[in-house]
C-alpha cells in the first residue's frame, strides 16, 4: 500500500541526512521517509546511497527519497552539495533557494584508520568528517534552512564525549597532529565538538532571533559500523541501528523539542530516547565560542547566524 503523503505528520517538509546509505543514517532516514518527508540521502559512495534509497522506497512506498553526493572531508564536495541542494529546482518547476526543513548531520567515523590520516585537504580526517565537514555544510546550507518556518539541525554526538577535551581547541587542534595521536581520543574530541557546536547553534539562532531549532543526539551503544564499543559486558547492551536511531529521529521530529536539548536513551546505553545530560564542559559558552571561531578559520567558511537574520 502506498504512503499517503497527505496525511503523514512531516508532509511537505524536506529532509537531509549525511550518512545515511548504511546504520544509524539509513534508519533515520527511512524513519523521516515513512513520516513523509522528501528525504535526500548525503552519502560518499553514490551506487550504495541508490541501493538504500531503493530499500528505503519498498518499504516505504510513495516516499520521495533523492541520493546526493557528499564527502565531508573535501570542502569542495561541501560546497557542490549545498549548492545542489539550497538551489536545486521546486515541485513542479521552478528554481531558486527551496526550504529545508530538517538537517541531520549523522555521518561519522571512529577508530577506521587507527592511525593519524590526512584528509586532501591536509586535516586529521576524523575530526575533519565528524565536526568540521558537517559545522560548513550546516553554515552552506543555513539560507535553505531559515526559509523553512522552523527548521531543524540535529548534530549526532556519542557517550564517549564524556572523555573528550576541547579545552584547549584551537585551529591548530582541529587541524591535528601525529604528535601523541591516539583514535579513540580524537574521536571523542570530535563527538564533544558536534555536541557543542549543537548547543552554540542554539544559543546563536535565539540570541538572533533565528527561527531554528539546534538539537544534538546520541544514539547509545548501537551495533552499526562504527562499533562505539565492543568491550565486555556492554555487547549486553547493544541497541540495533534500527532502535539505536530512536534518538536523532525524536530529536529531529518531537515538536516539543525547543532547541539546546540533548536526546540520547533512558538507560545510557540504551532504552527509549529522552533528554540526557551531558559533561559540564559541553555548556562552556567560552569553549564552544572558540571552537566556533577555530572551525571558521580551518573550514573557510564564515557561520555568521546574526546575519542571517534577515534571511529568516
Amino acid at each position: 500500500m502506498s504512503l499517503d503523503r497527505r496525511a503523514s505528520p512531516l508532509a511537505g517538509h524536506r529532509a537531509i541526512v549525511t550518512g545515511s546509505d548504511v546504520g544509524l543514517g539509513y534508519q533515520t532516514a527511512l524513519g523521516l521517509a515513512l513520516r513523509g518527508a522528501e528525504v535526500t540521502l548525503g552519502v560518499l559512495d553514490v551506487q550504495n546511497g541508490q541501493r538504500a534509497a531503493e530499500q528505503i522506497l519498498r518499504l516505504a512506498p510513495g516516499a520521495t527519497v533523492l541520493v546526493g553526493q557528499l564527502d565531508l572531508t573535501s570542502p569542495d564536495s561541501v560546497r557542490e552539495f549545498a549548492r545542489r541542494q539550497g538551489t536545486m529546482s521546486a515541485p513542479g518547476g521552478g528554481s531558486g533557494i527551496r526550504p529545508l526543513d530538517i538537517l541531520v548531520n549523522n555521518a561519522g567515523i571512529a577508530g577506521h584508520p587507527p592511525v593519524f590520516t590526512l584528509t586532501s585537504g591536509g586535516i586529521e580526517r576524523i575530526m575533519a568528517t565528524n565536526h568540521l565537514g558537517h559545522f560548513a555544510l550546516t553554515a552552506l546550507l543555513a539560507p535553505s534552512l531559515l526559509r523553512a518556518p522552523r527548521a531543524r539541525v540535529v548534530s549526532l554526538s556519542s557517550v564517549h564525549h564524556q572523555s573528550g577535551d576541547l579545552s584547549a581547541v584551537s585551529a591548530t587542534f582541529l587541524e591535528g597532529s601525529p604528535e601523541g595521536y591516539e583514535v579513540m581520543a580524537r574521536y571523542a574530541a570530535s563527538k564533544l565538538a558536534c555536541l557543542m557546536f549543537a548547543l552554540e547553534l542554539d544559543r546563536r539562532a535565539k540570541a538572533a532571533g533565528v527561527p531554528l531549532v539546534s538539537v544534538a543526539a546520541h544514539p547509545g551503544a548501537a551495533r552499526t559500523l562504527i562499533k562505539e564499543d565492543g568491550r565486555g559486558s556492554r555487547k549486553f547492551w547493544r541497541q540495533n541501528a534500527r532502535l539505536g536511531a530512536r534518538s536523532q529521529l525524536r530529536a529531529a521530529t518531537d515538536r516539543r523539542l525547543t532547541g539546546g536539548e540533548y536526546i540520547g536513551p533512558l538507560f545510557f546505553y540504551r532504552g527509549p530516547a529522552t533528554r540526557v545530560a551531558a559533561v559540564p564542559q559541553a555548556y562552556d559558552s567560552v569553549i564552544a565560542a572558540r571552537l566556533w571561531d577555530a572551525s571558521e578559520d580551518v573550514t573557510g567558511v564564515r557561520f555568521d547566524v546574526a546575519s542571517l537574520a534577515t534571511v529568516a
